[in-house]
């Protein structure tokens, strides 16, 4: 098996809406843009959207942005299990999803819906965040 890719994905639609828990009920993750398919902006993320495999890690991140500095803080973490043919959904399974005081931020930039990480990066990001204090989804009380 090949070593999977690493993603760091939004979970708001509009910078307002939060997806997150839906998407966990559900165990998917979306690109929004639904009835917005011809707009440069979904076709971009689509690109990488193409670019997903079985395995692959996806980390739901929100932006950080500060005076000279900017990240991710992550949310949680899915592994990809299948691709939908609507080119939006994407069949995962949660592996950690972390308590809102608990996320973790990573100076990486992201100012898009997807980004790939480039590297060791994303190994590095999934190891520290499973080694932190992150829950697994069935540990919840």
């Amino acid at each position: 098996m090949s070593k999977p890719n690493y993603f760091l994905v939004g979970t708001m639609y509009d910078a307002k809406y939060e997806q997150l828990g839906e998407w966990v009920k559900k165990s998917i993750w979306k690109l929004g843009w639904e009835r917005k398919e011809d707009e440069q902006a979904y076709l971009n993320m689509k690109k990488i959207w193409d670019d997903f495999n079985t395995g692959d890690i996806l980390f739901a991140k929100n932006m950080v942005v500060r005076k000279g500095y900017s990240g991710v803080k992550v949310k949680g973490i899915a592994k990809v299990i299948s691709k939908e043919s609507d080119g939006h959904t994407i069949n995962v399974e949660w592996l950690t999803i972390l308590d809102k005081t608990d996320y973790v931020e990573f100076k990486v930039p992201s100012s898009v819906t997807i980004s790939r990480l480039k590297g060791e990066r994303g190994l590095e990001i999934f190891e520290e965040i499973m080694r932190l204090n992150s829950k697994k989804i069935g540990d919840r009380k």
